[in-house]
């Protein structure tokens, strides 16, 4: 779905350090013991406009592609620093660092092709860097490779950091209202799986929200179509049936 650019992007203005922070946690708990994992991020409070999740994805698959090229007695490292572009224009890049095995350059250059490993079946399936390409293009980012044969591999994820106006947009579309309390909306709400709406309605309906719950797309239409007065708010499941 990523590659065919019909998964879903949601870019929210936020801090991107903290990121590596959870994939590190990940990352000590599945390497092995005499494998070294360490987070060196200076510029905390810089920010980007990302997609949580898909960067978590990418940082993930990055360091599970690590831990397979180590040695038993490797190590790998995580960063984030800034960096300004000839042009002016400011970066935070996300790294991942190892000093396993690496890669030639005929293995480099196919890296990012789709369903191209080295890997026997079933460990991998070839879409780990193809992923990560298309999730930073879409982030107007950039994804760099370098590695050598027996001396590691590099990773680095280029991200622009947010202006200051739209960090304070963003700062802005999250406060509460001034009585102290986060607007309520009429939502519909759109999701086949009955245990998930069922627990997203709670969710909604606890934040003080009024929910209209249906359980498909057809349902949705039938009551946009009759319903006195319009949601405000959709909150949808992504792909449903009819």
């Amino acid at each position: 779905l990523a590659i065919c650019r019909r998964d879903v992007h949601a870019a929210v203005v936020q801090p991107v350090v903290p990121l590596l922070h959870d994939v590190l946690a990940l990352a000590r708990t599945t390497a092995r013991p005499n494998v070294h994992v360490a987070c060196e991020a200076s510029p905390a409070s810089a920010t980007a406009a990302i997609d949580h999740d898909a960067v978590q994805l990418v940082l993930a698959n990055l360091v599970a592609n690590a831990l397979d090229a180590v040695s038993e007695t490797g190590h790998i490292r995580l960063s984030a620093r800034e960096q300004r572009d000839d042009d002016g224009r400011r970066w935070i890049i996300l790294g991942v660092h190892d000093d396993g095995r690496g890669m030639s350059a005929d293995v480099l250059a196919r890296a990012t092709d789709p369903f191209f490993t080295t890997k026997t079946a079933p460990l991998g399936a070839g879409l780990g860097l193809s992923v990560a390409r298309e999730i930073m293009q879409r982030h107007e980012g950039r994804l760099q490779i370098e590695s050598r044969l027996g001396h590691g591999t590099d990773v680095s994820l280029w991200f622009p950091i947010a202006s200051v106006s739209e960090t304070a947009h963003h700062v802005a579309a999250a406060r509460p209202d001034n009585d102290g309390t986060r607007a309520a909306f009429d939502l519909l709400l759109v999701e086949d799986d009955d245990a998930l709406r069922r627990a997203t309605e709670r969710l909604l309906r606890a934040q003080g929200h009024q929910v209209v719950s249906v359980h498909s797309v057809g349902a949705a239409r039938e009551h946009l179509a009759s319903a006195a007065t319009a949601p405000q708010l959709i909150v949808s499941d992504v792909m449903m049936p009819y």
